[in-house]
């Protein structure tokens, strides 16, 4: 089993605390192996995410919009970049909680995984 490097950020573009549960949090990942080489071709199924809301602990998450950058915009982008929405299943953001993203990627038996955290803009 090899480890794989998982870098992640959010960007609050699809959300903001008076959108409800049905805008989610942009999020684009890196992955790549030990040595920097990306991992193309990963599929939705290969990333697991769990949301949590502090402090009530994790929540269902819900992902969707689920892309890799180079074969979408394969002219303008990096190998091993992908981009998907998450938000809470039958949750309301609140632009007073601290939310954390748990994101674990595993694909033939190698895995890893990171963690971010990101606020929702009241507007």
């Amino acid at each position: 089993m090899a480890r794989i490097i998982v870098c992640a950020v959010a960007n609050s573009w699809y959300a903001n605390a008076q959108s409800g549960h049905q805008a989610g949090v942009g999020i684009i990942v890196s992955v790549t192996d030990e040595n920097g080489v990306p991992y193309t071709s990963l599929e939705q199924r290969n990333f697991h995410v769990q949301l949590n809301f502090d402090p009530a602990g994790p929540l269902e998450a819900k992902v969707w919009d689920f892309l890799e950058y180079k074969k979408t915009f394969p002219q303008h982008s990096l190998s091993g970049v992908y981009m998907f929405a998450v938000a809470g299943v039958n949750s309301w953001w609140s632009a007073f909680a601290t939310y954390t993203c748990v994101i674990a990627v595993e694909k033939d038996h190698n895995q890893g995984q990171t963690i971010l955290t990101f606020r929702i803009p009241a507007s």
